[in-house]
C-alpha cells in the first residue's frame, strides 16, 4: 500500500526559495558573459631591420593596467638562447634576454618580431611601455633605440 506523502508546509517553502536562487544564480552566470569573455591582448616587439645583426637583448615590457600576463613566446631567438629574468606569467610585466649564441640571427633591413607577450585582457596600446636596457649588434654596438617598437594587437 502505497502512501502519498505531502511534505510540511515551511519544507516546499524552502524547496522553492532554493528553486528560485538556483535559477537565479544560472540567469546571472548567463548574464555575465561580456564579463568573461577571452578577450587578451599581444604586444610583439619588433627590431626595424639589424643590418649588423643581432648579438644580444634585454627588454622590459610592462603595462599600467591590471591585465596579467599569459604567454611570454620567444620569436627571432629561440630556446635555451632566450630567458625570461622576471615577472612574466601571471604578471603585469616581464623582463627577458636573449643571446645569440648560435649565430643564427643575420644581418637584415627587414622588420622582425623579437618577443610576443599575451596579456589575458584588452590592454590599450598607450598602457604598453617598451624598455631596452641591453642591444647589441654582432660587432658588439649598441643597437639604435629607434629601432625598436611594439605592435598591439586583440584577439
Amino acid at each position: 500500500m502505497s502512501r502519498n506523502h505531502t511534505p510540511p508546509r515551511s519544507e516546499l517553502t524552502r524547496r522553492r526559495l532554493l528553486g528560485a536562487a538556483a535559477t537565479g544564480v544560472s540567469v546571472g552566470l548567463a548574464g555575465c558573459g561580456a564579463a568573461l569573455d577571452d578577450a587578451e591582448t599581444t604586444a610583439t616587439v619588433e627590431l626595424s631591420g639589424i643590418p649588423n645583426g643581432l648579438q644580444r637583448y634585454r627588454c622590459t615590457l610592462s603595462q599600467d593596467g591590471e591585465e596579467p600576463i599569459t604567454a611570454v613566446d620567444p620569436v627571432l631567438i629561440d630556446g635555451d638562447e632566450f630567458q625570461v629574468v622576471n615577472g612574466g606569467v601571471d604578471s603585469a610585466s616581464v623582463v627577458v634576454r636573449a643571446a645569440d649564441l648560435s649565430e643564427s640571427v643575420g644581418a637584415t633591413e627587414e622588420s622582425r618580431a623579437v618577443f610576443t607577450v599575451t596579456f589575458g585582457g584588452t590592454v590599450a596600446p598607450a598602457d604598453i611601455d617598451l624598455g631596452v636596457g641591453v642591444a647589441d649588434d654582432d660587432s658588439g654596438e649598441p643597437i639604435p633605440r629607434d629601432r625598436w617598437s611594439v605592435d598591439v594587437s586583440e584577439g
